[in-house]
């Protein structure tokens, strides 16, 4: 896997979620932030699997910083 791309962490992440693997999950969404902090997906995918763990002061944060990079779209 690249590490300087995204794609792989997203499709990872994905997976992990899937599995129940749910800080796997966040783990790899929080990579393509830090990697790409205005790609708006994965903030909503990592806002979903905050809302698998009940942590929904995180998953808003998280839809509200999607819905942001996506404004214009």
């Amino acid at each position: 896997m690249d590490p300087g791309h995204v794609s792989p962490y997203r499709n990872r992440g994905i997976a992990y979620g899937n599995q129940g693997q749910l800080d796997l999950a966040i783990a790899d969404f929080t990579k393509i932030i830090e990697l790409d902090p205005e790609f708006a997906l994965a903030y909503t995918n990592r806002a979903y699997v905050y809302e698998m763990l009940g942590d929904m002061d995180a998953a808003a944060s998280d839809r509200s910083k999607a819905e942001e990079l996506s404004e214009g779209f």
